[in-house]
């Protein structure tokens, strides 16, 4: 069983070991909207890519709500392992299963029923209107599948299972970068063919998660008796959850009001953000990635009480995390010009996006650190700090900024605007962590 080097081993091996395929998995989990926006980008339609860009917010809206549950009882689980509580991780991912399958359903149910309003609120103009429908339905549609998708592999890693999570994610992606290039150019959809190769690379990772669970030795259940659970499991669950989902929806907000202030710079800036961000994301996720590694074995010592192998931990992590975090800056910002020429030979865009993304990250070693605070607050059942930090960088700090930023510097306010609100919210993170962590002995 692979979460057995939990209870013994070097710390730091530990984590690296957990970490590096979660960290991979989140690097794969771009490629499923990067892939979409390359191969439509080679028709050299402007229109089509901000289409697709301006869908950005339904995949995070998506993404947030498969992890609703699943991050939640991920965090029970990996405490559950450290007080070896197997019937505790039975129930909790059965209650998560039927969760998350009810979520799917009603979230599909919903953006299609409001998709034109939903539309106007992504930043959709008449301009760019033909080109975001299908792209658009095809996602909705294919909701209950992209929520699902995150369920499983998430819950695995609670149980320290993170190369079948990598795995099911790889598997996935390779789907949609196959069928990407086969609808849009052989069969001529277009940006509905990109939408149903992504939908149906995320039913290949649902597929396999479920195919590869009996044969590991792992405690989740789908079993329909065990999925009404007690309430202080559901309270920690939700709990959880709910702090998550609100830094994944609040993403998604963030990413509409960057969008609808670029609007009146014209579709070209659109375009240019939309590759700009879909670049900074490989830098962003694989720091997401290694901090939400950081989340099995810190809710395991903490649920085993082994504060000072915590500490241990955690110091090791923040460490490498903001290095990580420079490097990446560094390599990106050196190489941003042939990196855009991938998607776009417009030499206007080029530029726009080359400097949005050297500007997006500057911050990125802050971002790390800010977002392994959250995810720590999370392992340690600690919901309400968790939900206050996941408003930060995207709520109650990023808007404030971005207005301001605006009316101050206008188009270079507005694409400075993320880098800003992650030294402030690297201040408010400090300052709830700091203390608490002070508490643990």
């Amino acid at each position: 069983m692979e979460n057995e080097s939990l209870w013994e081993g070097d710390i730091k091996k530990t984590y690296l070991k957990l970490a590096t395929p979660t960290a991979i998995n989140m690097i794969i989990v771009i490629v499923y909207s990067m892939a979409d926006t390359f191969f439509v980008s080679q028709l050299q339609n402007a229109e089509m890519v901000a289409g697709v860009s301006l869908c950005g917010p339904i995949i995070i809206l998506l993404m947030a709500l498969g992890n609703f549950l699943a991050i939640g009882g991920c965090c029970l689980v990996s405490r559950f392992v450290g007080e070896r509580n197997f019937d505790g991780i039975r129930r909790v991912t059965s209650f998560c299963f039927y969760g998350t399958v009810a979520i799917g359903l009603l979230a599909g149910i919903i953006l299609l029923a409001a998709r034109e309003p939903v539309m106007r609120a992504l930043g959709v103009t008449a301009e760019t209107y033909d080109e975001t429908l299908p792209y658009y339905t095809a996602l909705a549609a294919g909701a209950p599948i992209i929520s699902f998708s995150y369920l499983h592999s998430n819950l695995m890693r609670g149980e320290g299972y993170t190369k079948d999570n990598m795995y099911a994610t790889l598997l996935g992606a390779i789907v949609n970068i196959v069928l990407d290039p086969v609808l849009i150019f052989v069969f001529k959809m277009g940006v509905l063919g990109a939408g149903i190769a992504t939908v149906i690379g995320y039913a290949a990772t649902g597929v396999y998660s479920l195919v590869i669970i009996p044969k590991r030795d792992v405690h989740i259940s789908m079993k329909p008796a065990l999925a009404k659970i007690p309430h202080e499991y559901r309270k920690d669950i939700l709990g959880v959850g709910f702090s998550n989902l609100s830094l994944n929806l609040m993403s998604s907000v963030s990413v509409i009001v960057l969008n609808n202030f670029l609007v009146p710079y014209g579709t070209d800036k659109l375009a240019a953000m939309g590759i700009a961000m879909k670049l900074s994301n490989v830098a962003f996720f694989a720091l997401d990635g290694y901090a939400y590694g950081a989340q099995p074995p810190a809710g395991f010592y903490f649920g085993a009480k082994r504060f000072s192998d915590l500490r241990e931990l955690l110091r090791f992590v923040i460490l490498f995390l903001f290095g990580l975090g420079a490097v990446l800056s560094a390599l990106t910002a050196i190489f941003a010009p042939q990196l855009v020429w991938l998607f776009l030979k417009d030499p206007e865009i080029i530029s726009s996006a080359v400097l949005m993304l050297r500007i997006m990250l500057i911050t990125i070693p802050l971002f790390g650190l800010v977002l392994l605070i959250t995810v720590l607050f999370q392992a340690f059942g600690r919901s309400k700090e968790a939900f206050i930090l996941s408003f930060a960088r995207t709520g109650y700090v990023f808007i404030p900024v971005i207005f301001l930023m605006s009316k101050v510097w206008g188009y270079y306010g507005v694409i400075s605007a993320q880098a800003v609100t992650d030294a402030v919210s690297m201040a408010v993170a400090a300052g709830m962590f700091l203390p608490y962590m002070k508490k643990l002995k």
